[in-house]
């Protein structure tokens, strides 16, 4: 969205954690998007992560282009390369060993409206905003900040 537009953005976005409450969510298990994305499982209560998931879609809706046609996949991404990280056998007995491997569990309590400047290096990100879950309209203090 353009810089004019993240205020509004960052108000439909806190009306959506309005309605979404706290909730626990695991990291384990590793894998990968056609061997060039590598990423940690999400697991836990998706329940509430996929209802915070709907909330924020149909509060954004009208911001962008863009919709997304894939289905919500709960992962975190750890590494991406232009080509492939190892050799697909290698790299399957890898994942293999890790299927079950447990990296941390956390209590999701508020929802980050991050701008991200892509380049040919590294990303870089921006926190513009922290949007507790579960906050009555009066405790929302909209946290925008220059773009």
């Amino acid at each position: 969205v353009t810089a004019g537009e993240v205020p509004a953005l960052e108000a439909k976005l806190a009306t959506a954690c309005q309605r979404s409450a706290p909730f626990k969510l695991r990291a384990e298990g590793l894998g990968h998007f056609d061997h060039r994305v590598l990423w940690v499982g999400l697991h836990g209560n998706l329940t509430a992560l996929h209802h915070l998931v709907s909330e924020v879609t149909a509060e954004s809706r009208a911001f962008g282009a863009h919709v997304e046609k894939r289905l919500f996949s709960p992962h975190i991404t750890i590494g991406k390369a232009a080509g492939h990280f190892f050799p697909r056998g290698k790299m399957e007995q890898w994942l293999t060993r890790h299927r079950s491997t447990t990296f941390g569990e956390w209590r999701v309590d508020h929802l980050e409206l991050i701008r991200s400047v892509l380049s040919s290096g590294a990303a870089k990100y921006t926190t513009l905003a922290r949007l507790p879950l579960g906050a009555a309209p009066a405790d929302v203090s909209l946290s925008h900040r220059a773009c």
